[in-house]
């Protein structure tokens, strides 16, 4: 709200007159405020940086970990499909003999 006294105060100011004792308190106590207002900001910026750090950390572990986990499986398939041709390579001479064995 722009009272009387702000008035005055910018009519002043914008005329180049240097301010009274009474503006500049006024002037200081908004700076005071304001930085004030800005430390505050700053400490909540840092926790939320912290916070979000923190997060994007464990969401980094998460991936790396199912990455890790799908590369196991991968490697459990691998094994899998390796085992089965080694059983099926044994079968299917088995298989050829027999055949042969019983064509004779």
């Amino acid at each position: 709200m722009n009272t009387g006294s702000d008035r005055q105060r910018g009519e002043r100011l914008s005329l180049q007159q240097p301010p009274d004792q009474t503006e500049l308190w006024w002037i200081s106590t908004q700076a005071f405020v304001n930085q004030r207002k800005l430390h505050q900001e700053v400490k909540t910026l840092q926790a939320q940086a912290a916070q979000f750090a923190k997060q994007a950390g464990q969401w980094i572990g998460m991936v790396e970990n199912f990455s890790q986990e799908l590369r196991e499986i991968g490697d459990v398939e691998n094994w899998a499909r390796s085992i089965e041709l080694d059983m099926l390579s044994p079968l299917s001479l088995s298989r050829s003999q027999l055949d042969s064995v019983v064509s004779a």
